[in-house]
């Protein structure tokens, strides 16, 4: 469980040590992760909740995975230099990050 935490964890590391996204990947992305895994996460550390969504926001990348405020809820969705596709939508903010995480982890390792 402590590689996934370290995954979920990943926007703190990112920001705190100077490391990429891509090496955190790398070095604690041993086996898939389930949205499930990552919601048990979220539920215990809910300030990571925050810190996705900010990673998010301060994304400098023309292309990439993006979560949102959306009228009631939340919209998960991918961003390929301004064309979205693959939205979701979400009333549950925990949900909607967890779902989030799982692409962007996903995208971050099948992309290196």
């Amino acid at each position: 469980m402590v590689q996934i935490e370290n995954l979920v964890s990943a926007p703190i590391i990112f920001k705190n040590e100077n490391i990429s996204m891509y090496s955190i990947v790398k070095e604690h992305y041993t086996k898939k992760i389930t949205i499930d895994e990552i919601i048990q996460i979220l539920r215990v550390k809910s300030s990571l909740i925050e810190e996705w969504i900010q990673y998010s926001e301060n994304r400098r990348t023309p292309s990439g995975w993006c979560i949102e405020n959306y009228f009631f809820g939340y919209i998960v969705y991918y961003n390929n230099k301004g064309i979205s596709r693959n939205k979701k939508y979400f009333f549950n903010k925990l949900e909607a990050t967890a779902f989030f995480i799982y692409e962007e982890l996903d995208d971050i390792l099948k992309n290196s």
